[in-house]
């Protein structure tokens, strides 16, 4: 059996420009619009730590949570249950 030889790269090729993604100017002006109250920084926090009671982390055992506040003022709980039997 012979050896396989990988190609040699063109170093002196041009580099293909890397194309960036331009930010949703709908969020972004969300976001700007109306910023969070203290009381809803806490309620959103309060949240969270709530939701971390349902993360499943077995192995880690770095349990974590999350909260969102959506703009019709539900807020939303979430925690990873990922590999959980």
């Amino acid at each position: 059996m012979g050896v396989r030889r990988r190609p040699i790269p063109n170093v002196d090729a041009t580099p293909t420009p890397i194309r960036r993604r331009e930010p949703r100017a709908g969020a972004a002006a969300m976001a700007s619009e109306q910023p969070l109250t203290p009381a809803e920084i806490n309620t959103l926090v309060t949240r969270a730590v709530e939701a971390k009671a349902n993360a499943y982390a077995p192995y880690s055992k770095f349990r974590v949570g999350a909260a969102v506040l959506l703009d019709d003022g539900t807020i939303v709980q979430g925690a990873p249950r990922r590999g959980q039997p």
